[in-house]
């Protein structure tokens, strides 16, 4: 799943930073201005989640509710149009759809950014957005990284080589919708990553008291949050014809009526070489 080409999708988070609808900063005595203590994956969660039906599984399906079948009539299977669900979405990492995999294409590709930006796919990611950041600081001086010295904020380049950074999967994304624009497939499946941060926090908070009731530091929790960024690599369904793209239609359907590991296990498992394997598995390289 190496990607064909670059997009500017890194490079348009960098500008909505620099518009001041969010950014963070690198300079020790601030810290990230985004820092709280997050636990899991909670950060960066929207406070009020859409309604999703009980069959998905806690992710949205998309669009109206059907209206109610007859009685005697089995309901209709829908299509799992958008997945959110961080239990899976962990899962779903750790089967090899972690941001460091699908970028290189190599399994067990670091997840770390600090060792992942060695590699020529991020490095190359990386210098076209500090170009892009360079040419807004030439056309607005006022912008910068931090808070305290700049009335306009940018994104900070060095969170993409920064220790404890990485890309999360926050999404999966059926974009069935966009087979008109390649007859050569079926439309699409999108991978969605938050860049998020764990750090430990320095020093520790005293109070505690040890067996010899000596008093002692304990260490602080880490801390954790996500960061005013997203990046998405658009797979392509292959086998554009007709009853291709309705077998991958009815494999969303059935994914749609699963929840948990048995929704991890049918989205990642190829199925031999059917032509009703799951939609992730049946996606091919495509872009970033």
């Amino acid at each position: 799943m190496r990607p064909r080409h670059l997009r500017h999708a890194l490079a348009l988070a960098a500008l909505v930073a620099s518009a001041g609808i969010a950014g963070c900063s690198w300079w020790p005595s601030e810290g990230p201005s985004a820092a709280r203590q997050d636990v899991g994956r909670a950060g960066g969660q929207p406070s009020a989640a859409p309604p999703s039906p009980a069959a998905s599984g806690g992710f949205a399906a998309g669009g109206p509710q059907p209206a109610a079948a007859p009685q005697g009539t089995p309901p209709q299977a829908r299509p799992l149009l958008l997945l959110t669900d961080p239990a899976v979405l962990a899962e779903l990492e750790a089967a090899g759809l972690d941001f460091g995999s699908v970028l290189t294409g190599a399994p067990r590709a670091p997840a770390s950014l600090s060792a992942l930006s060695r590699t020529a796919e991020l490095a190359s990611i990386a210098r076209v957005l500090a170009e892009d950041l360079r040419q807004v600081q030439r056309a607005d001086p006022r912008s910068g990284t931090s808070i305290a010295r700049h009335a306009h904020r940018l994104f900070d380049e060095r969170w993409l080589s920064a220790e404890g950074a990485r890309f999360e999967l926050i999404g999966v994304v059926n974009r069935m919708d966009r087979r008109p624009f390649d007859a050569s497939a079926c439309g699409e499946t999108r991978l969605v990553y938050r860049l998020a941060y764990a750090a430990k926090t320095p020093g520790g908070a005293a109070g505690a008291t040890s067996a010899a009731g000596a008093s002692v530091a304990t260490p602080a929790p880490a801390a954790a949050s996500r960061l005013p960024m997203t990046a998405s690599f658009e797979l392509l369904a292959p086998a554009g014809d007709a009853l291709s793209c309705r077998r991958l239609a009815q494999a969303w359907s059935r994914a749609g009526a699963l929840s948990g590991p048995d929704l991890v296990r049918f989205l990642t498992s190829p199925e031999g070489r059917s032509p009703r394997a799951p939609p992730i598995a049946r996606t091919s390289r495509g872009s970033w």
